[in-house]
């Protein structure tokens, strides 16, 4: 819990730990630069591992998160305004900090296998990732990302990222749970032309396998889906979800491949 997600902050070990019967999130990574690792969380609410404030950089490998509930009922957008309340609504993975790099994941019986959430209208629970550190950090792609950050090029000032960093995603799989993954409020204006990478993921028995809006530029790889019941859905590309590219995708057991957005006119 805050140990700093800066280029010169040492690594935080959270690993071969066993969280259940929690009231609230499992496990929670902020502002650090943390290994979160072989953990298995189960019958928690709200979420099961979280990324909170979005500077938090480091590693979730070969977690196994069972039986996560929807904390409340509120609307997304009242919680996240009102209340500062995010990351309720059942995910296993929570990602409120893109930074962290996911690899081997299992979550199942959940509501959101991968839950990522970019609403941010109070800035008292906002935290930038380090362009340093983000460059440094990740395995396969240690270079600066944002060439434009310093020298004055960037009318937000030298060091300051846009909050919505790159994700980076292998070897997931999402069981018996309503969506794979639900990515909402990614900012249509990113500044920046970096992007995600969902390599080889995984979605059994799902309602929705990907729901994606206000989201630009993901890469999805190897990609299986397969519906729970007849009205199941392989992607939900709604509102301003663009440039996004698939390269080998199976679509099994649905009632439609993929829905986009509807056009609306008088």
């Amino acid at each position: 819990h805050k140990l700093g997600a800066k280029a010169n902050s040492d690594l935080a070990v959270v690993t071969g730990n066993v969280v259940w019967g929690n009231p609230g999130w499992g496990i929670t990574h902020h502002d650090s630069y943390a290994d979160v690792s072989r953990n298995v969380v189960y019958q928690v609410t709200g979420a099961g591992i979280v990324s909170e404030s979005g500077s938090e950089l480091g590693f979730w490998d070969y977690n196994l998160v069972v039986d996560v509930q929807q904390g409340h009922n509120t609307d997304v957008y009242e919680a996240v305004l009102f209340h500062d309340d995010y990351l309720f609504s059942g995910q296993g993975l929570g990602m409120r900090g893109r930074a962290v790099l996911c690899r081997g994941n299992v979550m199942a019986n959940v509501r959101q296998g991968v839950g990522v959430m970019n609403m941010n209208p109070s800035i008292s629970n906002l935290d930038r990732i380090d362009p340093v550190a983000l460059a440094n950090f990740r395995p396969g792609f240690q270079f600066d990302q944002f060439p434009l950050d310093q020298n004055g090029y960037s009318i937000e000032g030298d060091g300051v990222l846009p909050v919505e960093a790159a994700l980076i995603m292998e070897n997931t799989t999402i069981i018996s749970s309503y969506q794979g993954l639900r990515s909402i409020e990614r900012d249509m204006g990113v500044n920046h032309e970096s992007r995600s990478i969902f390599d080889g993921f995984k979605c059994w028995g799902i309602s929705q396998g990907l729901s994606i809006t206000y989201q630009a530029d993901y890469s999805f790889r190897d990609v299986f889906i397969s519906g729970r019941n007849q009205n199941a859905i392989g992607a939900f590309l709604w509102k301003h979800s663009h440039n996004h590219v698939f390269e080998r995708i199976k679509m099994v057991d649905l009632a439609y491949g993929v829905t986009v957005s509807k056009l609306v006119e008088n």
